[in-house]
């Protein structure tokens, strides 16, 4: 069976639709939040507590487990997903539920619950 290829449409040819839109979404995901978004800053604070471990001074707790992590074993979640990026018309509103403004709009996870959200996200 012959392999179907995609068509290099973009960047000179050498560049699939779908790896102009992954470059994007990768850009954005590394240079928006270098600027402290603070509705971010926010959860993190709210999920917060003096450590009663050593070597940590803050602990955070994770909104579905309900454990407390240090800072390296927690990540920060969209409530509501950003959902996909495959179209150009569709790089407004990712933007929109990427940086969202309200505080609610997210939550700390542990590393393993924030991955069984996300696959459960992508299978609906």
């Amino acid at each position: 069976m012959a392999k179907h290829r995609v068509p290099r449409t973009h960047n000179g040819g050498t560049m699939t639709k779908a790896m102009v839109m992954s470059t994007i979404r990768s850009c954005l995901r590394r240079n928006l939040f270098r600027y402290n978004w603070v509705p971010r800053k926010q959860c993190l604070a709210r999920a917060s507590r003096p450590a009663k471990r050593a070597r940590a001074k803050t602990e955070y707790q994770c909104a579905v487990c309900h454990s407390w992590f240090i800072r390296r074993e927690v990540e920060v979640d969209h409530v509501v997903p950003c959902g996909s990026m495959r179209d150009w018309h569709e790089i407004g509103p990712w933007i929109e539920r990427y940086l969202c403004e309200d505080a609610g709009g997210w939550q700390l996870l542990c590393k393993p619950c924030h991955k069984l959200k996300t696959n459960e996200d992508r299978a609906s």
